[in-house]
């Protein structure tokens, strides 16, 4: 079994605080913005193959993702940001951040805007962990069968990696939690760089 399919559990720790780090960057952000308190946690984290997705995204349900692409300060490709939010997550979190959901274009934009934040301070609090640099692209919008982004992900990536790190993510305010999972997928040259991170902590 390889290295990537056997974390132990004090690895998988140490994924989930870097998850941990990430979004807590973007819930100061976002409470910030909003004046109100904001509170994103990373209950789980999942080491997958691309073959396995489906054990954790359904491949036939229709999502709405955002994904922007990662490169070093040397325009070095790190890989690809995939944020899932699922089901009624968009028009929760449009109900959530605007108080409305029902135009479709400002629950886009409201997505548009959570993606851009949950990216550049994610990206920000994870290349802080790793002590290197990472540069989000503006995200691109899809709406469609989840299997369906991904595909489109992976014909540009495949040659690349097969190596996916899932951090889902509850989004609370008050009483109310939006789920949303942030696929980290990296190329296996970034996915190394992780990889000695937790060989050092060790």
């Amino acid at each position: 079994m390889s290295k990537f399919e056997n974390l132990t559990n004090e690895e998988l720790d140490i994924l989930r605080e870097m998850g941990n780090i990430g979004v807590g960057n973007a819930s100061t952000a976002l409470a910030t913005m909003l004046g109100r308190p904001i509170n994103i946690t990373v209950p789980e984290v999942y080491l997958l193959k691309f073959s396995n997705l489906d054990k954790v995204i359904k491949p036939d349900e229709i999502v709405v993702g955002t994904v922007v692409g990662l490169s070093t300060m040397d325009n070095d490709n790190s890989g690809f940001l995939y944020m899932i939010f699922p089901q009624d997550s968009p028009n929760k979190l449009a109900e959530l951040l605007i108080g409305d959901s029902s135009d479709e274009s400002m629950v886009e934009s409201t997505i548009m805007e959570i993606s851009n934040i949950l990216a550049s301070h994610f990206c920000d609090g994870i290349a802080n962990m790793l002590d290197t640099v990472l540069i989000p692209t503006p995200p691109s919008y899809a709406k469609d069968y989840s299997v369906a982004v991904i595909d489109a992900l992976l014909a540009q990536i495949a040659d690349k990696t097969d190596n996916l790190i899932i951090f889902e993510t509850d989004l609370v305010d008050q009483d109310n939690t939006v789920n949303i999972f942030l696929m980290l997928i990296p190329t296996e040259k970034f996915f190394e760089y992780i990889m000695q991170l937790l060989e050092m902590v060790k």
